[in-house]
């Protein structure tokens, strides 16, 4: 470097803080958009979900109630055998 006047500086290292800053930053943005794609499939879901609910909806009402008397048989059955217990 015959033509070189001036004072070499070697670059300086970034500080502590900094580099703290900038990766908080990419990490906050990956979240967001991580965050992003699960609301968007979720909200799809749901809608698939509605659908399938508003085109079976009597079939899971009969279901339900089937299943809501059997846990009554069961939870009857139950508490007569703790009474008979006492």
């Amino acid at each position: 470097m015959p033509h070189f006047e001036g004072k070499f500086v070697p670059p300086k290292p970034p500080k502590i803080e900094e580099v703290v800053q900038k990766s908080l930053e990419k990490t906050a943005a990956k979240i967001d958009e991580t965050l992003a794609t699960r609301l968007e499939e979720t909200n799809e879901r749901v809608s698939q979900i509605r659908e399938e609910l508003a085109l079976r909806g009597g079939e899971y009402v009969g279901t339900i109630n089937l299943g809501i008397t059997q846990i009554t048989q069961i939870l009857t059955e139950i508490a007569r055998q703790v009474a008979s217990r006492n």
